[in-house]
């Protein structure tokens, strides 16, 4: 079975792209795969770009112990402060680093049956808080982790709704690559609206959106 697996770090405000095998990731596939990984950070201040080292380096830090802490999007288990599990960085400007993935495999085996599996996850050992345990700022976070979610229904849906897949590789990798950078669009128009959560009733209009956009695709949640 030929497997897909992208990997989404977020950190608010800022992106940085390697295009590198992550082991961690990657461990449970036998086929070698594409690693996108994308730094969004929390509230107040300006943005700070992560050089490829930085980047780089808080990915190995993440991977010296036997597996990654994560949480999947579950609708019943709320993101708490507690989760955040990551040392902060004492040199960032932001009170806190949330970060996500959207994890997606698919293939075909040798009798042409088509499979897939997607699911968003929280990595607690990426993300972190620092001084300001806020019910606002884990609600802005939170936020975030359903938008990853609701990225992922579309990409259930698409792969649902795929004719003859089998045939269609290049199809399904443009299509996973819209969905992604759809995503990401959304993650940056969240922050920008918000001022990352600061204005209320944008935030209040968000949190309104995206629980209204989960609900038009609760078919499709796991």
């Amino acid at each position: 079975m030929k497997n897909l697996c992208y990997l989404f770090a977020f950190m608010i405000s800022c992106v940085t792209h390697l295009n590198s095998k992550h082991e961690v990731c990657f461990e449970a596939f036998s086929t070698t795969n594409q690693s996108k990984i994308q730094h969004h950070c929390g509230m107040e201040a300006s943005p700070h770009l992560l050089s490829p080292s930085e980047l780089t380096a808080s990915l190995t830090s993440a991977n010296t112990s036997k597996k990654w802490r994560e949480i999947e999007w579950n609708p019943n288990r709320k993101l708490r402060w507690d989760d955040f599990k990551a040392r902060p960085n004492m040199f960032s400007s932001y009170s806190a680093v949330t970060s996500t993935y959207i994890e997606e495999t698919h293939g075909c085996n040798d009798y042409g049956r088509f499979a897939f599996h997607v699911k968003a996850v929280f990595v607690q050992n990426l993300s972190w808080i620092r001084g300001r345990y806020s019910k606002d700022l884990l609600k802005h976070e939170q936020i975030h982790f359903d938008i990853t979610e609701y990225h992922a229904r579309l990409m259930r849906k698409y792969f649902s709704e795929l004719k003859y897949p089998c045939y269609r590789e290049d199809d399904i990798a443009r299509a996973v690559e819209r969905i992604f950078n759809a995503m990401e669009t959304a993650q940056h128009q969240y922050d920008d609206e918000t001022y990352h959560g600061l204005y209320k009733n944008r935030q209040a209009k968000w949190e309104q959106y995206i629980s209204t956009q989960l609900k038009s695709l609760s078919e499709y949640k796991l």
